[in-house]
């Protein structure tokens, strides 16, 4: 019986040692992703996870083998032990074993540096995000009386200002964060470009902020354009500090970053709801064709505002896939949108009834752009219904702008120039250019892609009207 365990007992041993291993690395990385990342079969599999399984496996074989021909070995090595005294055998063992022993001490000393700063990151955009909650909390007090109520915004836009003081010094002077952005070099390429992405946006919305508290009357256009530039920039921020710090977390940090990952979740939410928000964006309803008695709201956006923002949020997606591989957010609605893009301009000069010029009056414009979010995809259905709503559009806005006008001198549609108009084409003229407008219209485009990072890629679709 003895004898027979002594025959077990090398193999024995490398199954503890390769149990050892695997229990080892099981213990350091996420059980919830090793668990994931084998049953969905994903590309990337914890690295050490793979090398401790197979150890765990051949070990048992490895030590038992050694030990059945533990006296070909001996045999092996006295036979062949003068080549092995030669000089260039020890030499090269002896450079081997410094090179692994360099590689080894620079791989740890490599990767303490890169934890101690990725906390200090952690921490200080942590702070960050912090101060822009309560920033934000203070403008958005606001935002539905900044241009209305005079004396009573006054008081309230100047505590929206101290307040935007107070906090900023926490945003620009925070000296963890300077400390771990001068040593941004020694991370990957990866996660340099998504701590410089949201450095970027920190940036622009302390800038932003910067104006907005700097303008002193309530008519200057600068405040509504900070203002709004603020609303968008300050859920972006947030939305990036909180993936930067989940992918630092992930890697180097994973005490949280379960945590984390939850709350970027909730603030792509957020960040969501932007294009749904009538204060930012003006909101056209046009009735349901899709859906007959159900309203759809298309929101008119600045061509630059809807750029950037769509780019921020494509990059977001396309990170955050990148970084998390589990995707288990099935249980979230994935979010789409759809996009008008016009791709010329309708305007007028024109008389007033008491004579005096009007001057150039812009009915549509290539800096604008309609915008739609939905959960289901767009569909050759949604971009012929837009193609109605786009001209029913025209019509309302050429029609409420002729109010008080009673020749037009001049008029552009596009390419198309009318010149004048006399008082009795002006009645009814939106009808009597339905041709016009429909040309106009045949020159714009449409497209569509996901916004949300959840959710399954689709086909980005891009066609003109005329092609519908």
């Amino acid at each position: 019986m003895i004898a027979q365990l002594q025959d077990i007992i090398p193999a024995l041993i490398g199954f503890f040692l390769g149990l050892i291993v695997l229990v080892y690395f099981m213990h350091k990385e996420n059980p919830l992703r090793i668990i994931v990342s084998v049953c969905f079969m994903l590309k990337e599999k914890p690295f050490g996870i793979i090398i401790s399984s197979i150890s765990f496996i051949l070990l048992p074989f490895i030590f038992e083998i050694i030990s059945v021909n533990v006296n070909n070995i001996n045999s092996f090595l006295e036979t062949y032990k003068n080549i092995l005294n030669f000089p260039l055998f020890p030499a090269l063992g002896t450079g081997l074993g410094i090179i692994i022993g360099n590689t080894v001490i620079n791989y740890v000393t490599d990767r303490k540096e890169k934890t101690e700063f990725a906390v200090l990151f952690i921490k200080a955009i942590e702070s960050h995000l912090n101060v822009f909650s309560k920033i934000n909390l203070s403008i958005v007090e606001i935002s539905n009386r900044i241009f209305i109520e005079g004396r009573e915004y006054i008081e309230i836009y100047t505590e929206g200002r101290k307040n935007f003081e107070i906090y900023k010094s926490n945003l620009i002077e925070d000296k963890r964060y300077g400390i771990a952005f001068n040593k941004i070099g020694i991370f990957n390429d990866s996660e340099i470009d998504l701590v410089s992405f949201y450095d970027l946006h920190l940036k622009e919305s302390v800038s932003m902020g910067n104006i907005f508290c700097s303008v002193k009357k309530i008519e200057d256009p600068n405040l509504t354009w900070s203002f709004k530039s603020i609303q968008i920039l300050t859920p972006i921020a947030k939305t990036l500090g909180y993936l930067c710090i989940y992918h630092l977390s992930l890697k180097y940090s994973q005490q949280y970053s379960a945590k984390y990952r939850e709350e970027f979740l909730k603030e792509c939410g957020d960040i969501l709801i932007l294009f749904w928000n009538p204060d930012l964006f003006p909101k056209y309803e046009f009735d349901g064709i899709i859906f007959p008695n159900i309203k759809i709201e298309f929101h008119i956006l600045q061509r630059i505002t809807s750029d950037n923002l769509i780019e921020a949020l494509n990059y977001i997606r396309e990170r955050y896939r990148e970084i998390d591989k589990a995707q288990d957010t099935n249980d979230r609605k994935p979010n789409y949108l759809f996009r008008i893009l016009i791709n010329n301009y309708i305007c007028f000069t024109g008389m007033q009834k008491d004579g005096t010029q009007k001057p150039k009056i812009t009915i549509i414009s290539s800096q604008e752009t309609f915008a739609h979010r939905t959960y289901r995809i767009p569909d050759i259905s949604l971009f012929a219904h837009s193609k109605k709503m786009l001209k029913s559009y025209i019509k309302e806005e050429l029609k409420k702008k002729l109010e008080g006008i009673c020749e037009i001198k001049y008029l552009w549609l596009g390419s198309t120039f009318k010149q004048n108009i006399l008082e009795k084409d002006i009645d009814g003229l939106e009808e009597n250019l339905d041709e016009d407008i429909d040309k106009f219209i045949e020159d714009c485009e449409c497209e569509s892609y996901i916004i949300s990072p959840w959710g399954k890629d689709i086909d980005s679709v891009k066609m003109k009207f005329s092609e519908i």
